[in-house]
């Protein structure tokens, strides 16, 4: 699955410009920031930037291999986030929801176990046809 999802990702030339003028503009302006700020490791991202936004612009055929392993990360990183950010909804909201219902006796899903019913079944009050209610049913 992660692996098909890697073998699928399509290192054209025109994605390769792309990532380069992309990734280089950004890392331009990190170093603008930096050095705004006054920070000495303002060089490097300038290096760095305006490396990928040459390479982008002249010879984007050089970036293909790095867009290629930018994107195995990507989709990587996807994959592992995706688990992270539902277990944490799982735990952070549906879990407690949950345990406040029990501690209060609620039964939101009416699932609990009667002895003394002879059906599970939910009668349904006895009404005639009427095929109108059939065609905006929402």
């Amino acid at each position: 699955m992660l692996l098909d999802e890697i073998k699928s990702i399509k290192a054209t030339t025109q994605e390769a410009r792309k990532f380069g003028l992309t990734i280089g503009i950004f890392l331009l302006v990190i170093a603008a920031w930096l050095f705004w700020k006054q920070r000495p490791s303002f060089p490097y991202f300038a290096y760095a930037g305006g490396g990928l936004a040459l390479a982008g612009l002249i010879l984007p055929v050089l970036l293909k291999p790095v867009y290629k392993v930018w994107m195995s990360f990507a989709v990587v990183m996807g994959f592992i986030m995706t688990r992270v950010i539902l277990t944490i909804i799982y735990f952070g909201l549906f879990t407690p929801i949950a345990l406040a219902a029990k501690l209060l006796g609620k039964d939101l899903l009416d699932v609990r176990w009667d002895k003394n019913a002879g059906t599970y079944w939910v009668k349904r009050p006895a009404t005639t046809y009427d095929p109108k209610s059939a065609e905006n049913m929402f």
